[in-house]
């Protein structure tokens, strides 16, 4: 496909072609998506998101590092954002959840149970995203106190929606601290919030929870990134690559049915 061409497929949001993800200029892409809006044509902004998600995710092992760490974050902001408009548009199916600007690339997601009770960890949460990190950092630890106590009192067998929910919380929470805190302390609580939604996202399956295991994913991919905010260059890539397969596997469960063949697009299919 020249590149002229991919103006037009990306108009009538058709399906790429091989050629298209491995070869055409994705400068069209882009100028596409800066002159549409979510509010103008929502079909088409996630349409447009994808692709060229998908395009950057395919070519960046073939990069050199730099490059390849730079198309991965640029991948993950395009699925991020395709993400972001299919939640809202599937209100049957949205995140029930609390949307936080997060400090790297992408956004935390915080769940309110409707088990729940007492002190409010989703609100402290929220809190400490809107002051000094210094300030803060005796919120997010009053939080993840809260979040441990609902995940301790969850039982996996009888209430597994409470249980995910509190391990997803804890987990958005751990990562927000460490990102706020110095040093290996800091990696640290990165690396045990990863644990811990890690083992919320092994207990989902099937096609129930859909709005919680997004949930779980969105904020592992948010950890990966921090992590990878902290790694040294040859180390990075591999946590952004984490975080973006991490941000591809939510937008699974939202994306239109006939777009999520992309999200299952790697290199080795043209092989």
């Amino acid at each position: 496909m020249q590149a002229a061409d991919v103006a037009s497929f990306l108009k009538s949001v058709q399906m790429p072609t091989v050629q298209h993800f491995l070869n055409a200029s994705l400068e069209p892409t882009r100028a596409a998506i800066r002159q549409t809006s979510p509010e103008r044509d929502p079909q088409q902004w996630v349409a447009l998101h994808l692709v060229l998600g998908t395009a950057l995710r395919v070519r960046a092992p073939q990069m050199p590092l730099r490059e390849r760490t730079q198309a991965c974050v640029e991948a993950m902001r395009a699925f991020e954002c395709a993400l972001a408009e299919c939640c809202e548009r599937k209100t049957a199916r949205q995140l029930r959840a609390s949307r936080i600007g997060g400090i790297g690339t992408n956004q935390f997601s915080l769940q309110t149970s409707a088990c729940s009770s007492g002190p409010d960890g989703v609100q402290m949460v929220v809190d400490a995203s809107r002051v000094s990190m210094a300030e803060g950092i005796g919120m997010l630890e009053s939080a993840i106190r809260v979040f441990q106590g609902a995940a301790e009192r969850a039982d996996r067998r009888t209430a597994l929606q409470e249980w995910i929910v509190a391990r997803s919380n804890l987990g958005c929470a751990l990562t927000m601290l460490g990102q706020r805190t110095q040093g290996m302390e800091g990696v640290a609580c990165i690396e045990q919030a990863i644990d811990v939604l890690r083992d919320a996202a092994a207990a989902c399956d099937g096609e129930e929870l859909l709005s919680e295991r997004a949930s779980v994913y969105v904020n592992l991919s948010e950890a990966f990134q921090a992590l990878a905010d902290r790694a040294l260059p040859g180390e990075r890539i591999r946590y952004v690559e984490r975080s973006l397969d991490w941000m591809a596997a939510a937008l699974g469960f939202f994306a239109p049915p006939e777009y999520q063949w992309l999200l299952q697009v790697d290199r080795a299919s043209f092989a």
